[in-house]
């Protein structure tokens, strides 16, 4: 049975697109390493620049599977070259919307960082630890939160010691 190894969230779009006679339903957006566009009514696909402006890296990829297409492939380097113009601005618009989105995010990293420093400051390191596990952060979650590896272990030990404890 297969597994999902990576989950990424991606923007994408829709678009149809009128070129030499033909039309191209396409979706295209982002993946975890550039961008891509299906073009579903003809059964193709190809990856395009992880930079959204690279309209001429993103038409040489669509035209190389156009010219597989025998409709489309007197005319492959034009339409690709439409396609590739035509999704170029929305694609920069996903881009920057993207940009701006990991901005904030990473400013609010920031801010929860400066925050938990000054709460180890105040109540301890351990102490901290303990408020974040109640708050469901687990081994993984501290260790990415750049807390000291013993510091957790002795917190996960002296939990676990509480819970025999409790069931004697």
């Amino acid at each position: 049975m297969g597994k999902i190894q990576n989950y990424y969230k991606s923007s994408i779009e829709e678009a149809s697109i009128d070129s030499y006679g033909y039309n191209f339903l396409c979706i295209y957006g982002s993946h975890i390493n550039g961008n891509y566009i299906a073009i579903i009514n003809w059964g193709v696909s190809a990856e395009l620049s992880s930079f959204p402006n690279d309209i001429t890296y993103n038409a040489m990829s669509i035209a190389e599977v156009l010219e597989k297409i025998p409709q489309t492939k007197a005319n492959a380097s034009n339409i690709a070259y439409d396609i590739a113009n035509a999704i170029a601005p929305r694609l920069k618009a996903m881009s920057d919307k993207e940009n701006i989105k990991n901005d904030y995010v990473q400013e609010k990293l920031e801010l929860f960082d400066a925050i938990i420093d000054n709460k180890c400051e105040i109540d301890g390191v351990r102490e901290t630890i303990e408020e974040l596990i109640d708050y469901g952060a687990d081994e993984n979650i501290l260790i990415a939160m750049n807390f000291d590896n013993d510091d957790i272990d002795n917190v996960f030990e002296e939990r676990k010691n509480e819970d025999i404890d409790k069931c004697e």
